[in-house]
């Protein structure tokens, strides 16, 4: 058998020594990207109006060890050659009338590529799309140009793949063109809280308290979650469909290559609903776990467990941002290791719809794209390496980061999960009854970097919840801003910027309140780009600090100070209601004079010092911001120039005539003027 096998695979490798394998790149991100022809592997394409199933029960029924996979979707059969009796294999291969076309196919760094008759690209300009279509017509059977200005072209000959694509590439003529492949995606292998570590660890299964996401102070700062939120969250993965723990937030998707799918999953499909469950499960309802993000809506994009192949993966994409309206893009997916170096495979038009969506989903603010970091132990590679993703990965539950987790200077953010394939013990939402991977509602073996980037995906689904205008940047910038430090101090390849803190970069998501930050005279204080159709109430505490209104209703507070010599820290408090809950916006206030001069009169010195704490409840209010004190004569001649301190300062009087003279305290951008007489 091993004779004809090899004498087989000599006759592929005549066969299809044409233009197609002539040359053994293709071109993306401007860069050369090696490729080799495995003729053991064969692509078989059927013909779109023709039977093809005694042909591929051929294929089906006489393999040996290989496992044959038929892609419906595209009518694409892959098939292993050593399976099959050389003879038999070639009589079906060149007789049947099913068949369209046959050919080896490609591998990069051991990714296999199953090339088609399509090319992608991209013009530099609009007229420049004419001059290639003058050029390079006669290799053209048809083209469209989708609403991003990207073209799709059908070759009349597939063979002509690779050769055309790099001859239209090398024109200069376009931003990037590369071939079409057909890839294989791969996944990252209530009565349950106290179970979930990863949102409050209090030493379960013997980990380490307070490795987790710090998510309790997040859902403090919000107070009462609504269902209304209109904040929605892309799951692009292997399909979501509706759960008792989502409380009919799961929105209609869609599915590669089955317009009425809409992104439910297929038969003994899970992995996506585990991972939704981790972003979203409803609080508070006597069932399963809780999500880190209760009140937003998920979105199920279904790229995976179908044939996808690059224009596929990029039309889902833009879908999710642009039509399904997502504000969050979470993917914990990838094409498997060893794409991660400058041989890597990578693909300008997924760049391309993952760059849009990160320009211009949320109407112009920026959908934020989260990325798992891959479960391989290496580098990070594509598309998960793609600027301006955050790219997340997993530690364990005493903060050590695991040995599957890939990491490199991609990294952004960790979060902590279980083992991988299944061996894990991240609780969440499993498919109901016993489609999924437990015979019942919810699992407790999920986990690797698929686990870790749903929760970041939910941290910023909070920020967006209380502040829907920040922007896709200042989102990514907080969480780094905000993570815990892991590892050497700063950024580090391994937990990038560290482990996210979902109440830290919720309060710094909040909106802020602008005013002065003490008050020795009227003044009006004002939150800042509340939520459209929000409603808005504020009050103030200690009341005896103010004299006049110390509540009221709408974005803006007057307040005037107490008369007499009350005076110390107060908390201004805006509550903001809107369709995503209630939050509170605080700042800290100084009423009435905020310093105490002393002797005055004087005769040899004076000391400046900030008025005692106020105490507020249980919590000494201590400001420590620094302040400057120089004194002046009658006629505005610096006696003293300006001395630093933090709680009071003392000033030399004793060489000073008698008289009046006037001391400057330079506060938080102010100048307090105060008088006071020497003796």
């Amino acid at each position: 058998m091993n004779k004809f096998v090899l004498l087989l695979v000599c006759y592929i490798s005549v066969v299809f020594g044409n233009n197609l394998f002539s040359q053994d790149y293709y071109w993306s991100s401007d860069r050369k990207i090696s490729i080799v022809k495995d003729t053991s592997i064969l692509l078989i394409k059927f013909k779109e109006d023709h039977d093809y199933k005694s042909t591929w029960d051929f294929f089906k029924d006489n393999k040996t060890t290989h496992k044959n996979t038929l892609m419906e979707e595209k009518k694409i059969a892959i098939i292993n050659i050593i399976d099959y009796d050389p003879s038999k294999l070639e009589e079906i291969l060149n007789k049947s009338s099913s068949i369209e076309y046959y050919t080896p196919i490609f591998k990069s760094n051991n990714t296999p590529l199953y090339p088609t008759d399509k090319i992608i690209l991209k013009p530099k300009s609009a007229g420049d799309f004419s001059e290639i279509n003058r050029k390079f017509s006669n290799y053209f059977s048809s083209f469209y140009k989708n609403r991003y200005g990207v073209y799709i072209i059908t070759l009349n000959n597939y063979s002509n793949l690779i050769p055309v694509s790099n001859e239209i590439y090398e024109s200069n003529l376009t931003e990037y063109c590369h071939p079409n492949f057909i890839v294989e995606l791969q996944h990252d292998n209530d009565p349950l809280y106290p179970e979930q570590y990863y949102l409050n660890n209090t030493g379960q299964f013997g980990g380490t308290v307070g490795i987790d996401i710090n998510v309790l102070g997040a859902w403090n700062s919000i107070g009462t979650f609504s269902s209304e939120c209109n904040i929605n969250v892309a799951i692009l993965d292997d399909g979501v469909e509706n759960h008792e723990d989502f409380d009919g937030r799961v929105l209609v998707g869609r599915t590669i290559g089955n317009p009425t799918g809409f992104g439910a999953p297929g038969v003994g499909s899970a992995h996506g609903q585990a991972c939704a469950g981790i972003v979203s499960a409803t609080h508070n309802n006597e069932l399963g776990i809780k999500g880190v993000a209760p009140n937003t809506n998920i979105i199920p994009v279904r790229i995976l467990g179908v044939a996808a192949d690059l224009i596929d993966i990029a039309d889902a994409v833009d879908w999710a941002w642009d039509e399904g309206m997502a504000d969050i893009l979470s993917n914990s997916w990838g094409l498997g290791p060893g794409n991660c170096t400058l041989t890597g495979v990578d693909f300008n038009n997924i760049i391309d719809a993952y760059d849009r969506a990160r320009d211009q989903g949320r109407g112009g603010l920026g959908s934020i794209v989260v990325f798992s970091s891959g479960n391989h132990g290496s580098c990070i590679s594509f598309p998960r390496n793609i600027n301006g993703a955050i790219t997340v990965g997993a530690i364990n539950n005493n903060g050590q980061i695991w040995n599957y987790s890939n990491t490199g200077p991609e990294m952004n953010l960790v979060a902590p999960s279980g083992d991988t394939d299944l061996n894990g013990n991240v609780r969440t939402t499993d498919r109901m009854g016993n489609n999924g991977y437990e015979n019942g509602n919810y699992t407790n073996r999920f986990g690797g970097t698929s686990a870790a980037a749903p929760q970041v995906a939910g941290v910023a689904a909070l920020m967006l919840s209380v502040n829907p205008n920040l922007t896709e940047i200042q989102v990514r910038t907080i969480l780094q801003q905000t993570a815990t430090d892991m590892g050497p101090a700063g950024f580090d390849n391994t937990f990038g910027y560290g482990r996210v803190n979902a109440e830290k970069a919720v309060k710094a998501a909040l909106p802020t309140i602008s005013g002065s930050d003490y008050l020795c005279s009227s003044s009006t204080y004002s939150i800042q780009n509340p939520s459209t159709g929000s409603t808005i109430s504020w009050s103030v505490s200690p009341t005896h600090l103010f004299s006049g209104a110390t509540s009221g209703s709408g974005a803006t507070a007057n307040l005037s100070p107490a008369s007499g010599a009350a005076s110390g820290q107060a908390i201004l408090t805006f509550e903001v209601t809107t369709t995503c809950g209630v939050i509170n916006v605080d700042c800290t206030i100084f009423g009435g004079d905020p310093f105490r001069i002393y002797p005055n009169p004087t005769t040899d010195y004076v000391t400046v010092s900030k008025v005692s704490h106020q105490k507020l409840g249980e919590e000494i209010l201590r400001d420590q911001t620094s302040f400057e004190v120089s004194l002046f004569d009658v006629v505005g001649q610096e006696i003293i120039s300006r001395t630093a301190a933090t709680d009071e300062a003392t000033l030399d009087l004793s060489k000073l005539k008698k008289g009046r003279y006037y001391i400057h305290i330079y506060y938080k951008e102010a100048i307090i003027r105060k008088q006071i007489k020497v003796e």
